[in-house]
């Protein structure tokens, strides 16, 4: 698993590992894509049944939704922990600052689904 320069895998006060700034990381700043296996929704199912974990839903109308699964091969981005003050955001598989993150902050996404968003990790 490749971690972007500017960041690093380590162990999180919140839960197991985290991804972590090593230097600072300006507001609206591209930091990665989240990258995985591409399958539709109905195969998703047939392989994983319910467990959506390590997952990015492009959609969620069955059965044509696409999924990227890195259950196989973790990309960085599922490492990221959640937080209810997320300083970092999905779009179209693309991982976005939301605000200036510090040297040493840790990046935390929102996973509720009352959040826009259009991920599910």
């Amino acid at each position: 698993m490749d971690v972007p320069v500017g960041l690093e895998l380590k162990p999180s006060p919140v839960h197991g590992l985290g991804i972590f700034a090593t230097a600072p990381i300006l507001y609206g700043k591209f930091i990665g894509d989240y990258v995985g296996e591409a399958m539709t929704k109905a195969e998703f199912k047939v392989r994983y049944g319910n467990d959506i974990r390590y997952t990015y839903w492009t959609k969620q109308n069955f059965p044509n939704t696409k999924v990227y699964c890195a259950k196989e091969k973790r990309n960085f981005i599922t490492y990221i922990n959640e937080s209810m003050e997320p300083n970092v955001f999905l779009k179209k598989r693309k991982l976005y600052t939301m605000r200036d993150i510090a040297l040493g902050d840790e990046l935390f996404l929102r996973y509720d689904s009352k959040y826009n968003r259009d991920y599910i990790l």
